[in-house]
């Protein structure tokens, strides 16, 4: 196996420097780059995913907040019917009564 000396042969010498510096150059920041925002797109990926769990949490709890509200205003009608109700019984027997 043959050794080879750096020093006396340029041409080798500048090919090894131009391909390292190719790969530092060019390489190196666009694997750097990808892993970076590779992460920062995982990232964005898992808050928009949690963004979307709280909307959906917020529209059922929006509607769930207007079922109740539905069922307290029809409870309110008949309460309140109820309350018409009685108290025009009472002023009937009232009134029968004053007869």
């Amino acid at each position: 196996m043959k050794r080879i000396n750096f020093r006396k042969n340029n041409k080798l010498r500048r090919k090894v420097i131009s391909t390292i510096a190719i790969v530092i150059i060019c390489v190196l920041p666009a694997l750097s780059s990808s892993l970076i925002y590779g992460k920062i797109g995982q990232e964005y990926k898992v808050q928009e995913a949690i963004k979307g769990l709280y909307m959906e949490g917020k529209k059922l709890s929006m509607g769930i907040n207007n079922i109740f509200s539905d069922i307290d205003k029809e409870i309110g009608i008949v309460c309140q019917g109820n309350d018409i109700n009685n108290l025009e019984k009472d002023s009937l027997e009232r009134m029968l009564g004053y007869i």
